[in-house]
């Protein structure tokens, strides 16, 4: 080799090493393992603890269907199939697979959003849900029950959820409203509600409330009331929910 050319031949090695080295950290910084925490820690300063909590799972189960160092650009249509056949292998329920995927879904807009993928990686297809109906208990049912109840005070208690269909947690702290029709109740994330509340069962509301007792006593009466009464049915165990839908009205009703 001529003196002349070993400065061009050493500046030719340099130009390849620093090309291969940024193309290295380049696809580091793209890999599942550092996206997906640049993602959780992004959503983190403005998305609720559960929610985030929700993402890293699912995040996990995404690079548990492929790798961590699996780059996003590497990800194809065909990786749709195999991360559904990976969280079913997983034994989830098809309502934890869906919000796995809604989670992932989340993750890849944020991908396009920031622009770090041009097209999202692949069409995320939530699984079918089997529609479900309530089931609830029946006239003849409550009768049973109440046949199987000591207490005068639970059975009034018992009489408000099935009349009113409030939850289990919301017997206390409501006003009346509209000349004692109705119910003011402060249900789920501190949400108003109105509810009405049939004549007949204003005195039982009042026995019950004023009786001291708490709701997870007149929760463990119904739930052996309702097997000394042979209904077995787990989907019949929680009282309000199951008793019949909650009617709800506008505040402008009242």
């Amino acid at each position: 080799m001529k003196k002349s050319e070993a400065p061009v031949r050493m500046r030719l090695e340099d130009d390849l090493l620093s090309f291969v080295n940024k193309r290295l950290v380049r696809e580091e910084d793209y890999s599942l393992k550092v996206m997906t925490s640049k993602f959780t820690d992004a959503r983190g300063l403005r998305t609720a603890k559960s929610t985030i909590e929700s993402y890293s799972l699912a995040m996990g189960d995404l690079i548990g269907a492929f790798k961590p160092s699996t780059s996003i650009h590497e990800l194809t249509p065909e990786s749709h199939d195999v991360l559904v056949r990976y969280l079913k292998d997983r034994a989830y329920s098809v309502t934890t697979i869906n919000i796995r995927l809604r989670s992932i879904r989340a993750f890849f807009n944020w991908l396009k959003k920031r622009r770090y993928v041009s097209i999202l990686p692949f069409d995320i297809r939530e699984l079918k849900v089997e529609k479900w109906y309530k089931k609830f208990i029946r006239p003849e049912e409550m009768k049973a029950i109440y046949a199987h109840i000591n207490n005068p005070i639970a059975v009034s208690a018992i009489r408000v959820y099935e009349h009113t269909g409030i939850r289990k947690s919301e017997l206390t702290n409501n006003t009346f409203e509209g000349g004692g029709k109705f119910l003011r109740v402060i249900g789920k994330g501190n949400k108003e509600r109105i509810v009405p509340i049939p004549p007949h069962v204003v005195e039982d509301y009042e026995i019950a409330v004023d009786s001291g007792y708490s709701s997870a006593y007149f929760s463990r009466v119904f739930t052996k009331a309702r097997k000394s009464a042979g209904i077995n049915d787990r989907e019949k165990t929680l009282l309000p929910q199951k008793l019949l839908q909650r009617r709800t009205i506008g505040r402008a009703t009242v």
